[in-house]
């Protein structure tokens, strides 16, 4: 969990882009971040791995409530 607070203070627009949407995809990342597609699937895989998000279908993903929390316990 505290590995993913630093994460996040370290990508501010990607903390407000979760902390908004409950459910992204992977585009929504790469035009909110302007990075390519390999750096925006390596984000959704620490976030999967961390499990902070959830897939749903091929291409959505949503946010865990443990995500949510920690989104709004951190003042961005």
């Amino acid at each position: 969990m505290e590995d993913i607070r630093r994460f996040l203070l370290e990508k501010r627009n990607l903390a407000k882009l979760l902390r908004t949407n409950g459910r992204f995809r992977r585009q929504d990342i790469e035009e909110v971040l302007n990075i390519d597609r390999e750096s925006a699937n390596g984000i959704i895989n620490r976030l999967y791995n961390a499990r902070m998000i959830r897939k749903d279908g091929s291409t959505d993903n949503i946010v865990e409530p443990t995500l949510h929390s920690l989104l709004r316990e951190v003042r961005w």
